[in-house]
């Protein structure tokens, strides 16, 4: 059964309709496998390789109070999460009785709307945190090259003064991206799979790649394991928060950040 549910007035064009189906004959995703990376302490090694592309995943838009992307899937009942952690195996809710999204929608479309765009309603209030900031320093500076590669919807790289891309479009499994041939490295901050396959791409510039995670978030006061899927041997990951990483690395490279008016 294929269920459509629009807003009154509102008729989706086929092509619209059309494309999560599009995108699912596609295939399911295959999960990268993690080799040996070196676990680092801070930045310093990147000094080696500046200038550096950066590529944002999710962790800077949690640390300004936005959702991570995987809320999308909750709210959804697109997949089932029954444990703790994120990285267990989370099945397609494909069942009746585990898909409860049109149960919902019929029962109380006003309150499971509020849920459908507390995502998008957090990226419209939320400001640019310390470390888009920092990024921006670093970018005036000359250290960081190029857009920042974005994975994120709620601009707040270009609402610090940064050019950014957007490559996590639904129907582009390999957008276009401009890496740079005057970078040296690419320093990926809170993304956990290279779905887009930028660090691919990097690797095969020969440019080394850093990572900046925690490889793992807390939620409701516990904290879930997710490590980085694809960190290979000569990556070096800081199991760190952006923040405190990049106000190191700013210090590290005599790099001033402008307060915020």
């Amino acid at each position: 059964m294929d269920v459509c549910i629009t807003s009154d007035g509102f008729d989706p064009p086929r092509t619209v309709r059309n494309l999560p189906w599009d995108v699912l004959a596609g295939g399911i995703r295959i999960k990268e496998q993690r080799g040996e990376p070196t676990i680092a302490n801070d930045l310093s090694e990147l000094v080696n390789y500046l200038p550096s592309q950066v590529e944002l995943g999710c962790g800077t838009s949690i640390e300004a109070g936005i959702p991570p992307l995987h809320y999308l899937h909750e709210v959804y009942r697109v997949t089932a999460r029954k444990d703790n952690t994120l990285t267990q195996s989370h099945p397609f809710t494909m069942s009746p009785e585990n898909d409860t999204l049109v149960r919902e929608m019929l029962l109380d479309a006003t309150g499971k709307a509020a849920d459908l765009v507390r995502m998008f309603k957090a990226c419209f209030l939320a400001e640019p945190t310390p470390a888009h900031h920092m990024l921006k320093a670093l970018h005036d500076a000359g250290h960081m090259v190029g857009p920042v590669i974005t994975h994120n919807f709620d601009v707040l790289s270009a609402r610090a003064g940064l050019p950014e891309v957007f490559v996590r479009r639904y129907d582009q499994k390999i957008p276009p991206v401009p890496l740079l041939p005057e970078a040296k490295a690419l320093l990926v901050i809170g993304l956990h799979a290279d779905r887009r396959a930028v660090q691919a791409r990097a690797r095969e510039k020969s440019m080394k790649i850093f990572y900046v995670d925690p490889e793992g978030l807390e939620e409701n006061g516990v904290f879930k394991e997710y490590p980085i899927e694809g960190a290979r041997e000569g990556d070096i990951v800081i199991r760190q928060e952006a923040i405190p990483v990049l106000s190191r690395l700013c210090e590290l490279l005599e790099t001033k950040v402008l307060p915020v008016l």
